[in-house]
């Protein structure tokens, strides 16, 4: 399934909403006037254990964001002026990403670099992943499942080179944008703030089709596209249970290796796509393979 791609700027220690930020962290002890009570009680208290918390500007008197550690594990969160949680994520590691999502950044993005991969807190799960490809930096949202629900390019409506970026519940959209859907099935939406101003994309179902939207902040639409709605699922396999080819593929490029896990992903049925995970010389490798057994990308881990 092809989905036009998305993207902000971030680094490790500034991910997703954070990057251009207008002022330092905030250290809430310091009792910091611009960070709004609300902001900082809410964070006290949705994540009383957590530790070094700082605080910055997403959009202006509109959206704060938050990064700190809980139980040493990097987490970031986006809250609105009045103190609602808009969204909550736990930064991990490139290797906890579920092999579904890697095998479908290695048959979409070859030569994709992973910069960082979050999953949210709360229900239902979702996984959002940066990547860099090329000369492209592009954020992915993915479901439970591990299936592409959302994506967007900084520059796709505005002449921006970064953005800011957050999930948004669809409570939450403005109402003109609540209005339009009406007859669709909501999917996913998401909030991009940059320089050039504010947008969201809204990613709906209708008549077995994934209808994007583009709406400005006012909830006026720019432009909308549809792609087909796939029915994606994957399963955990055997090593008896991959196709010869492959094993033959592995064999030869990597004798004596030891294997891990292997996962086929379908699509409406069809086997699109192998990923496997291998030992090899003390290293662990995922080695991708289209759904004929055909090698396609490793990338070692």
């Amino acid at each position: 399934m092809k989905i036009a791609p998305w993207a902000t700027v971030v680094a490790l220690t500034l991910t997703f909403a954070s990057c251009d930020r207008t002022r330092p962290d905030v250290d809430p002890q310091a009792g910091d006037p611009l960070v709004p009570a609300a902001v900082v009680n809410a964070i006290k208290t949705a994540f009383p254990a957590a530790t070094e918390v700082k605080f910055y500007p997403v959009e202006k008197n509109v959206v704060w964001g938050s990064n700190f550690n809980l139980q040493r594990q990097p987490h970031e969160v986006v809250i609105s002026q009045s103190g609602q949680i808009l969204e909550a994520l736990k930064i991990g590691q490139t290797n906890e990403l579920p092999a579904t999502i890697l095998a479908y950044l290695a048959q979409n993005y070859p030569g994709y670099k992973v910069d960082v991969f979050a999953q949210s807190t709360g229900t239902p799960t979702q996984y959002k992943v940066l990547i860099t490809n090329g000369q492209k930096t592009q954020t992915l949202l993915f479901d439970a499942s591990g299936k592409l629900t959302l994506a967007v390019e900084t520059g796709a409506v505005s002449t921006a080179t970064t953005a800011k970026t957050y999930s948004v519940k669809f409570d939450d959209l403005p109402a003109a944008i609540k209005k339009a859907l009406a007859g669709y099935v909501f999917q996913s939406a998401l909030a991009v703030s940059s320089s050039a101003g504010s947008y969201y994309e809204v990613a709906a179902t209708k008549d077995n089709l994934i209808h994007h939207f583009y709406f400005d902040a006012q909830g006026v639409l720019l432009k909308s596209y549809t792609t087909p709605d796939t029915k994606s699922t994957s399963s955990i396999l055997l090593k008896n249970q991959l196709p010869a080819v492959i094993l033959t593929y592995l064999d030869t490029t990597y004798p004596g290796y030891e294997f891990v896990e292997a996962t086929a992903s379908k699509t409406n049925g069809t086997v699109t796509a192998y990923y496997v995970l291998i030992k090899h010389s003390g290293a662990k490798y995922y080695v991708y393979f289209d759904g004929s057994g055909k090698f396609g990308a490793v990338k070692k881990q």
